[in-house]
Parts: C-alpha cells; structure tokens; sequence
C-alpha cells in the first residue's frame, strides 16, 4: 500500500491506483481511504498535506540529486537525470542530454547543470542552453550577480567576467561552493577551504571531533552564518558553526544541547527558507527548526512520513513557503506547514495469555471484571495494537502494570509485554500508543487478580489452625497421659508396698514389741531372729519393687534374665529338682507397666510352687511363639481342688495384675499331682 499524489482529481492506475477497478471503499476514521480492487486491498492518504511522487510517476529510487522551478522538477535517478511538467500528468521524462556527470544547482530560481567541461542553464520553459564551455570546471557557486565558477586553475564570475588565476588542484575534488560575505568556501569532501584575498586557507574543524575521519554531507548559511553538517562516528556527527575570530567550526549547540540527536547524530542535509525554517535530516528524521525569538523548537511532528525513515539527499524551499524533499524513497512536497493531525484513534488490548499460551481474552467482547488467575499460572502476556492507520509499522506504544511497575515504560514499536512471576495480589495493566505523528490514542486497561498459592488460601489458614489445635491437644493428651502415667507408677509402688512390704513391718514392729515386753531370754532371741528374717524378707521386696519400675530395666534381655536368676536362687535354696526353658531374649519392647506386672506375677507363681506346695520339683517356660509372650510355672506338690478352694491374697493377686496388661491366665491344678500356672499376653 502507497502513498501517492492527491493534486490529480482523478485517480487511476497511472498516477497511484494498483487498479482501475474499485469494488468497494470506506473512509475510516482517520480519514483514510481504503478501497477494495481486483488486486487487493489499498490505502490512500488524503489527511496530509504531504505529496509523494514515487514509482507510479515513472520514479526509480533513489533519488541522489533533485531540482525544481515553478513548472518543471528534475529528478537524478542513478546515473540519469529526468524531468516532469507540473503543468501536466504526464510522468518523469528521461533528459537524454545530461549524463551522469552532471550536478545540478539552484540559485536565484535559476536552475544550472555542470561538469567539467560544460555549464547548462534551463529556462522557465524547462528548455536546457549551454552557458559556459571550457575544461577543468570543479564547482559553480552563486553570487549576487550571476554565479561564479571554480576550475583547476582558480575562479571565474561570469556577470562581471572576472578572473582569479588560485591554483585549486591542491583542493582535490569540490562538492559544492558557495559565496560566504565576500570570501568563497570549498566543501572538499572532509576540509573546508576559504579563498580569501587570493588566497587559499584551511578551514579547522574543532579538534574534538576529529579522531576518526569524518565527511562533510552539506555546507549552507543559516541566519547568515556559515554552518557546515558533519557525518563521522557518535562524538563528530551533528551541526558545525564557523566562529571567524577564532577561524573554526564549532559544535552548534543553539539547536540542542550536548545530549541532542542533532550534536550527536548524522545530519545529511539542511536548508533555511526565507520565513526563517530550518529544515535538516537528521538522524533518519526531517526536522523543523523554529524560533520562537528567545530560542528555537526543534519539531519532528507533524512530518515523520517525509523521507519514511531514510536519507533525504536534498531539501529546496519554495518562494511560496513549501518545502521540496527528495532522498532514497521518493520526493516528497509539503504545501502546509502548520498542519496538525486532528482525529481520535484507540489502543486496544488484543489478546491476554496465562502460562503454556493459555488465551483468557482474546481482544472482543467485554472484558471480564474479575479475571481471577491461579498462582501456579502467574506468567502474563499481553498484545496490543493501535487503530491508526497512517504507518502502522511506526506506532509505538509505552505500558505499565500497576502494582508491578511504577513509571510508564519508554515508547518503543514491540507489541507485546510478558510479566513474569507476578506476585499475588490485585493488578491493573495499562497501556497507551502513539502513532506516526507521536500523537497518543486512548488508554487500554485490563483488570486482573494472581490468586495466593494454595498453602495461602483461607481454608489453608483454616487448616493450619486445626493442625495446631490438633498438635497442642495431642501435646495436651501427652502430657496428661504422662502424669497419670506417674500418677499409676505411684499408685502401684504404693499397692506393692501395701501388698508386699506392709505386713512384713508390720510383723516386724509386733516382734519388736513383743522383745521389749518379754522377760524370756529364749523368746527374746526368737522374736529378734524373726525381725531379722522378716527385714531380709522387706529388703529384698523393696529392692524387687525399685528393680520393676526402674525404666533401665526396659529390656528383654534383663527381664529374662532377672526371672532366671530368682528362680534358680529360690528352687536352690529348697534343694528341689528343676528344669527351666526361658529364652535369651524376645523381639520387643518391653512396656515398663508390663514387665513390672510380669515380674510380680512370675515372683508369685514361683514362690507358691516352691515355699507352699510341698513339691520336690518345679518346671519353668518362659517363651515367645507368634508375637505371644508364653510363661509358665508347674510343680509336682500337694495340689488343690480349684472348685472348691477359697483364693488367697496371692492367687487373686495374680488373676487382678493379668487383668492389667489383658493377659490369658490358665489355672490347673489336682490332689497329689500338682499345680500349673499358664499366662500369654500379646506383644
């Protein structure tokens, strides 16, 4: 799609329509024409005072030389030169005459062609004459008179015929000339030569810039100083002002300071028209220069479609205040200088996508108020684009996410954004654009909310506050369990005590008294016999209660061992035969409350059968078999009959601690045969 000119009333194939045959059209917005032909859709700018000729008036590109009159426009495409009649439609023609020698240059509204043999005026008719004819022309340059000439062997000023005989071949090649108050000035390429008072002088270019070479694109005088634009590496590009006191070029900072793209960028062209404009290219940009009568403005706005982008070779101003410019896509005419770009367009957010290209808006239809998105999905792009449609490949755009972002982003041509991990919380993305003429459309905005993980929800809260009240209640259930642990340690020692320890001080404390109130001395000796026999008896009591509850003692191996060393001490000590089968050791642990009811129950089995049944052997088993712990204690003594046997403190005993820790009490017993004792509990 082109631009193309809109001075023709009628608009076909040969001056901008890729066809004669319109099947629709539509004027946007923008005032943009766009019309639908058999070979596809095209765009017509008509909301612009900038006219293009380009390649459907017969122009190649690029265009490396440009002059014009009032009536005719002359074109240097490659090595050619061609000429258009403004008066008429018809489309660049080839100048057969000019080749690709020829310079042109414009003074006074004459336009000149020259070589280096020859110079060649064109008439208000565009009709070409030979003026001047001779060898060795470097240069032509305009005076107040006519124009002058400059050749190898020095000046000519053909008005008045006067000569100066200066040898220039030390100059080497001119690229222009021009009359400076009353000294003329060589463009050299990288020098600037002055010719004064017959006299060839070096012009010095600020020493600051002069680290790498440089070339020298224009020379021109701008409010009547001579200025020169500078193309070399960042430090030497930019505008040079001559200062005469001190005979140099200086940086020209009136325009912009140290930091400006006119100090710091090329500038490939500049012209001043007669309104006081300053027009350059600078930086790929035409920019106008206005004064405002304390300074100057530097304007790129309205006019960044002049030039799109590229070198803009030359710039002529015209009496009647437009601007020619021609460069490597075309020439260009703006008619209108104060013209502004009037009309509305919008921004708009076209597509939102959460991780793995997930689409959640796809730009139509109305947003969502409360876009809510899964922290495990906190990974957001954005597109956009702009409605206007001038260049749409030089709207910018600038975004920012509040919430994430602080300030607007730099205005660049990307149409994307992508946030990453973005925290939970409430967002609110923004996003503006600018088109062609750095004019903002609307604001676009999308409202979202990042879920908090999982692990920060409220029934995850709800959770942890269930977990902790179920932790300190399991605490609390511990810590109550312990005490009434310690609580049924103290019960039981004081039980055993009562059971075990209590009658036998008891007797103690009788005999004692019984010593103390008889007179006898043989009864005396009985009773003291007694009371030691009954303190042995309470000591080793004692010391059997300490050894069940002691937690040392939570071991198999001590227990089984502990059982076998009583056993073998007590049937020793009756001088009965015995057969004992108790393990070395069973899997386990052993429960402190277990082995403690364990021990009192074998201690009392085990002193019936060998202190009270009359028996001449005991048999003990002590065993594990299937994750039952087995024990078991028989004699071969009187017996009894369990049916009609009155159970002393001891048998009930046993049955009450077997109770305690769930155990499976066996009983058998008869007359002269004996007793057995069988008790398995589950490990």
């Amino acid at each position: 799609m082109n631009n193309t000119d809109f001075s023709f009333q009628v608009l076909n194939e040969s001056n901008g329509l890729r066809s004669n045959q319109i099947l629709s059209s539509y004027m946007d917005h923008e005032n943009t024409i766009w019309l639908g032909t058999n070979n596809g859709l095209q765009k017509l700018l008509i909301n612009t005072p900038i006219r293009i000729l380009g390649k459907f008036q017969g122009l190649d590109f690029p265009i490396t030389d440009f002059l014009h009159t009032k009536e005719v426009l002359f074109a240097k495409m490659g090595n050619q030169w061609y000429y258009k009649n403004l008066a008429n439609e018809d489309d660049f023609k080839n100048l057969s005459r000019l080749n690709s020698s020829h310079r042109g240059f414009q003074h006074s509204n004459n336009v000149y062609f020259y070589n280096d043999t020859e110079i060649i005026e064109v008439d208000r008719s565009g009709n070409l004459r030979t003026i001047f004819s001779d060898t060795g022309i470097k240069s032509i340059f305009g005076t107040d008179t006519g124009i002058g000439v400059l050749k190898k062997e020095g000046f000519i000023f053909l008005g008045d015929k006067a000569q100066n005989f200066l040898n220039l071949r030390q100059v080497g090649s001119i690229r222009e000339s021009l009359l400076y108050k009353d000294d003329i000035v060589l463009n050299a390429g990288n020098n600037i030569y002055f010719i004064k008072d017959d006299s060839l002088i070096h012009i010095t270019i600020d020493e600051k810039a002069r680290e790498r070479p440089i070339r020298i694109n224009k020379m021109g005088l701008i409010n009547g100083h001579l200025y020169i634009a500078i193309q070399g590496n960042r430090h030497d590009n930019g505008l040079y002002k001559y200062n005469p006191d001190s005979i140099k070029f200086y940086k020209a900072v009136e325009f912009g300071n140290y930091d400006s793209e006119i100090t710091n960028y090329q500038v490939v062209n500049f012209e001043q028209c007669n309104n006081g404009d300053i027009w350059l290219n600078n930086n790929m940009k035409i920019k106008r220069i206005k004064s405002d009568g304390l300074g100057y403005k530097v304007m790129e706005s309205p006019y960044q479609l002049i030039g799109e982008n590229g070198i803009v070779h030359t710039i002529h101003c015209d009496s009647d205040g437009t601007v020619w410019f021609a460069g490597v896509k075309g020439i260009y005419h703006l008619n209108k200088l104060e013209w502004d770009y009037e009309t509305d367009f919008k921004t708009n957010i076209t597509n939102v996508y959460l991780e793995n290209d997930s689409l959640i808006y796809g730009g139509f239809g109305e947003l969502q108020r409360d876009v809510k998105i899964k922290f495990n999905e906190n990974r957001i792009k954005f597109n956009f684009a702009a409605t206007s449609y001038i260049d749409e490949s030089r709207n910018t755009y600038s975004y920012k996410l509040e919430g994430i972002d602080k300030n607007w982003s730099e205005w660049s041509s990307k149409k994307e954004i992508e946030y990453s991990f973005v925290p939970e919380g409430d967002y609110l993305f923004k996003v503006k654009s600018r088109n062609v003429y750095e004019v903002e459309g609307t604001t676009d905005t999308f409202a979202f909310t990042i879920l908090p993980p999982w692990y920060r929800t409220w029934w995850a809260y709800l959770l942890y506050l269930l977990l902790t009240s179920a932790i300190l209640y399991i605490a609390y259930k511990i810590r109550v369990n312990q005490l009434l642990k310690v609580e049924r340690i103290r019960t039981k020692i004081a039980s055993d005590l009562h059971d075990e320890v209590s009658a036998t001080l008891t007797g103690i404390s009788y005999f004692a008294e019984a010593v103390k109130t008889n007179l006898d001395v043989g009864k005396k000796e009985h009773f003291m016999n007694l009371i030691m026999e009954s303190a042995g008896e309470a000591k080793d009591k004692i010391s059997h209660i300490v050894w069940s509850i002691s937690p040392e003692n939570d071991d198999w191996v001590i227990f089984l061992s502990k059982c076998r060393r009583f056993a073998s001490d007590l049937v020793e000590s009756r001088g009965l035969e015995y057969d004992f089968k108790i393990a070395e050791c069973i899997n386990g642990q052993l429960d402190m409350n277990v082995r403690q009811h364990l021990w009192m129950i074998f201690k009392e089995m085990l002193t019936n059968a060998v202190r009270h049944s009359n028996a001449t052997r005991v048999d003990v088993i002590i065993d594990s078999e299937y994750g039952m712990f087995k024990m078991i204690v028989q004699d071969n003594g009187d017996g009894f009959d369990i049916s009609s046997k009155v159970f002393g403190n001891g048998l009930n005993n046993i049955k009450r601690r077997a109770e305690r820790i769930k155990a499976q009490i066996e009983l058998d017993s008869e007359l002269k045969i004996g007793t057995r004792w069988k008790l398995e509990v589950q490990l």
